[in-house]
């Protein structure tokens, strides 16, 4: 993975109707680089946030996942597999009360070439976990958005890159289940992935509008098999 040096920092305020306020802060850093992606609540108020932390400098990182309500309660899993880089981006909470999140992870390479889903319980730790490989003329995938349909599809748009020098950089959208199962999925080698994108779901249920800009298009739809 192709990170810089960041550390997460949380900072919240909360005003009440009256003048008193309350507030706090606090920062983790593990090792040189930790980094947040995403943030979404669960049932129990808790904040869950999920990025990736590690060393840059030798191509070492592991996903992790914070949960926290305030500055006495902040719970840290960081999920560390030998010759192994990693990391979560975006994630939901399950309707048994644990959380589905989906990063991407690499067993050999300093690039991440396979998709990674996993179930997370409340406590952190993985209920299952799930990898897909991508085609191998790719060696990079990084996931850009996630969208739950209201009958639990799952749709996941994610941008596949070359080795250097090709630069390709084409869209991959794969249909999942809450279980990690991978239903189906789709490259598309027309537009360039330039920036991070936005899943939208279809009023029937018939597909996704993934929004963003991609060389000089900025909507495409998709229409898929329900």
């Amino acid at each position: 993975m192709k990170k810089n040096n960041y550390f997460i920092t949380f900072l919240c305020i909360i005003s009440n109707i009256v003048t008193a306020q309350s507030s706090f802060e606090f920062i983790y850093s593990d090792t040189l680089s930790t980094y947040g992606v995403t943030t979404f609540m669960d049932n129990q108020g808790y904040y869950v946030t999920l990025g990736s932390t590690g060393n840059p400098a030798e191509q070492e990182f592991s996903a992790m996942c914070m949960k926290f309500k305030n500055e006495n309660d902040i719970l840290i899993q960081k999920y560390q597999k030998a010759d192994t880089i990693s990391g979560f981006g975006f994630g939901f909470l399950l309707s048994n009360g644990n959380y589905f999140v989906a990063g991407a992870i690499e067993d050999q390479d300093v690039y991440s070439t396979n998709l990674y889903v996993a179930e997370i319980d409340q406590d952190l730790s993985i209920v299952w976990e799930k990898i897909y490989g991508v085609p191998a003329m790719y060696n990079e995938i990084w996931v850009e958005n996630l969208y739950l349909r209201p009958d639990s599809v799952i749709f996941l748009n994610a941008e596949l890159n070359d080795p250097p020098p090709g630069n390709i950089k084409h869209h991959y959208f794969a249909k999942l289940n809450t279980q990690g199962d991978l239903l189906d999925t789709m490259i598309n080698t027309i537009y360039h992935a330039d920036f991070s994108s936005e899943i939208v779901g279809k009023s029937d249920n018939s597909g996704i509008y993934v929004i963003g800009v991609f060389s000089f298009i900025n909507l495409i739809e998709i229409d898929l098999s329900t």
